[in-house]
This record gives structure tokens, C-alpha cells and sequence, in this order.
């Protein structure tokens, strides 16, 4: 049975609140499109500067947590549930970590976690889940990225498969001329060509318009939206 729609707003509400905004932006609707379109429970992924642990029941479950290794196991985290049934839970990634090791509680209940292979056994036969963190993976996006010949690329991460656009006064503010390609499973990304000078632009997610989480410049538009902002320099001629 889905989460009550009042609950699921206080998720969404605690999570704007506790998330860094490098990941999400200033746009809560990035945060409520994360959390809505998880349907199925997955190994822990990375997302900028956090992991995403989900796990999917099979029968009702009241309570999941989990504890930590490099916490000597001393607190517990406990999930939140989204209205498709599917627990998540958000945790800041510990800079000096390379490998993280946990195990979760389901109904006070402790297992490894049934969604993530990864997985070692100490010398009694107890089960513990392993993710491995790639410190060479970027920590987070920036955008725009402009080239020395001018082209500025933009780069966009949300849920796999969908139809990610951007939107600005270098093509009309039409939401569907210029089209991001997914380059990885929840990965999009765009080069364009446009004039110097500052420009204005949003990007558009299932139909609405999200200023860009990974350009912190902001401005509002002559209606009153915000939208992102920056400026492409002229190219200096040798």
C-alpha cells in the first residue's frame, strides 16, 4: 500500500532540507522527481556527494535502518518510504573512506542487504555489504562547460530514461528543439553553439521547468521564474 501523500510531502520537505544543494540545486522538484520515480530497490548509488540505499519489501515492514562500520556500528539510520513502497535512505559520503561496510535492519531483523552482490563474510560466517567508492569519479557537475572555441556544454544526472531538454534565450526558450543525450544510465548531456554574452536558460524534466542544480548563478526572468544564468566570453583571436 503506497505512503500517504501528506507523509511523502514531509519526506521530500526533510530531505530539501538535510541534502546538500550541490546535488539538488535550489529546485525541490529535483528531489520529489527522485524520490516518485524509484519503483524497484537497486545496489547503492552514488549521486554527487551521497549513496542512495534502497531496499523493496516482500511482506510489511514497519521499520529499515542501517549502521556503519566506520561508526563502529553505534548509530542507526533509519529509511523513509516513498508511495511506491520502496525504503531509501540518503547518507553524506565520509571523504577519507575508499570502501564503506554495512549491514541493514528490516523489523530489527539484521542481514546484509539483499540489493547490493557486493558483499564479505567475517570469520564467524556473518554476512556484511561492501561498496567500494571511486575517488576518481567527479564529486559533482558544473555547469556550463565552455570550450576555448566557444562551445558550452551542459550536463544533467536524474532518473534513466527520461527526456531531458534545455530551454533559453539561444533558442527561443523552445522546450524542444535542443535535446540532452543520455551518455549513461541517468547521465545527459549537451554541446551547443551560441553568441557571447549572458544568457538565460532552464532545463525541462517531465514538462516542468528546473533551473539548473549544477550552476549556482540564478536570476528571474521577465515573467517571474528563476532560471540559471551565465556568461560566455567572446573569443580572442590570435
Amino acid at each position: 500500500m503506497g505512503i500517504h501523500k501528506t507523509s511523502l510531502q514531509f519526506i521530500i520537505s526533510f530531505l530539501f532540507l538535510i541534502l546538500p544543494l550541490s546535488i539538488f540545486g535550489l529546485d525541490p522538484l529535483l528531489i520529489e522527481i527522485k524520490i516518485r520515480g524509484i519503483e524497484h530497490s537497486g545496489a547503492p548509488e552514488r549521486i554527487g556527494l551521497q549513496l542512495l540505499f534502497t531496499y523493496q519489501p516482500d511482506r510489511p515492514v514497519r521499520t529499515v535502518g542501517l549502521r556503519f562500520a566506520h561508526e563502529n556500528y553505534s548509530v542507526f539510520h533509519i529509511y523513509s518510504r516513498n508511495e511506491h513502497g520502496i525504503f531509501l535512505y540518503f547518507y553524506d559520503i565520509p571523504e577519507d573512506l575508499s570502501v564503506i561496510t554495512y549491514r541493514i535492519s528490516v523489523n530489527g531483523l539484521w542481514m546484509s542487504d539483499p540489493s547490493n552482490p557486493n558483499q564479505k563474510q567475517d570469520a564467524s560466517g556473518l554476512s556484511f555489504s561492501i561498496v567500494a567508492l571511486d575517488k576518481t569519479e567527479s564529486r559533482s557537475i558544473t555547469n556550463p562547460v565552455i570550450t576555448p572555441d566557444g562551445e558550452v556544454s551542459f550536463a544533467f544526472k536524474t532518473l534513466p530514461g527520461r527526456i531531458i531538454a534545455i530551454s533559453g534565450d539561444f533558442n527561443n526558450w523552445d522546450p524542444y528543439s535542443d535535446i540532452l543525450t543520455e551518455t549513461q544510465p541517468g547521465k545527459y548531456s549537451i554541446t551547443l553553439n551560441m553568441l557571447p554574452g549572458r544568457h538565460f536558460y532552464s532545463f525541462i524534466v517531465g514538462g516542468d521547468r528546473v533551473i539548473d542544480p549544477f550552476n549556482l548563478d540564478s536570476a528571474m526572468d521577465y515573467e517571474g521564474y528563476r532560471v540559471s544564468t551565465f556568461v560566455l566570453p567572446s573569443i580572442k583571436s590570435h
